[in-house]
């Protein structure tokens, strides 16, 4: 989830996943996994002549300046100007769970303190850490649910899909609530630990999906 510090980047547009480098025409580039559009009349856009006027290259990049020559790569990638050559490289690890601390007994007593919602159901990933989602609807309509997660975590998020979206399965203009281990988040940079976590409600934007077009 990253975003281009200087606004002059293609944006993720509707093209679907799953199409090939040679699926593009010229007026495209081939990055996270698809096929993006490229038009120098579009001042969000860019375009070969665009990047050769200020002697950059056009080329698969993010808002880290990292590049991705073949365009096979996830994340918040779109066509922009730069001569940076630096591949893709992972954010700063967030701390791991201190076992001494999180011990089987605290979990099993925040676990037990979730009792009481009328819907339960487990998403605990067979090769993963137990998640469970607990949730109830209110006589005003207002859905009250608690997902508990036990390990630390990039994020947790629960939501609604839109129905409408047929790209993403529901996620592009999906309503969200979103817990992050951090703070001051920078598309740069990614989340300050150092600041305390959060929990806030998100609209996921209709077309884009990094975290940078999320309000």
């Amino acid at each position: 989830v990253t975003a281009d510090p200087e606004g002059e980047d293609a944006e993720e547009s509707a093209a679907p996943h799953g199409v090939t480098p040679d699926q593009c025409t010229e007026n495209e580039l081939f990055c996270w996994f698809r096929c993006m559009p490229l038009d120098f009349e579009d001042s969000q856009l860019t375009h070969p002549s665009v990047c050769a006027e200020r002697n950059l290259k056009l080329q698969c990049t993010s808002p880290r300046d990292e590049v991705v020559p073949n365009g096979d790569q996830h994340g918040d990638y779109y066509p922009g100007c730069t001569n940076s050559t630096d591949p893709p490289s992972a954010y700063p690890l967030i701390d791991q769970a201190d076992e001494a601390t999180c011990t089987d007994s605290l979990w099993e007593a925040f676990h037990a303190s979730g009792e009481g919602y009328d819907h339960f159901v487990d998403l605990t990933h067979p090769m993963g850490d137990e998640t469970y989602l607990m949730w109830s609807v209110l006589d005003n309509g207002v859905v009250k649910a608690r997902l508990a997660h036990n390990n630390v975590f990039g994020f947790l998020s629960t939501g609604f899909a839109n129905e409408l979206d047929t790209v993403h399965n529901g996620m592009n203009g999906g309503h969200v609530v979103l817990a992050i281990p951090g703070g001051n988040y920078s598309p740069a940079t990614g989340l300050d630990l150092n600041e305390p976590a959060s929990v806030d409600t998100y609209t996921i934007h209709e077309t884009e999906s990094a975290f940078r077009h999320w309000r």
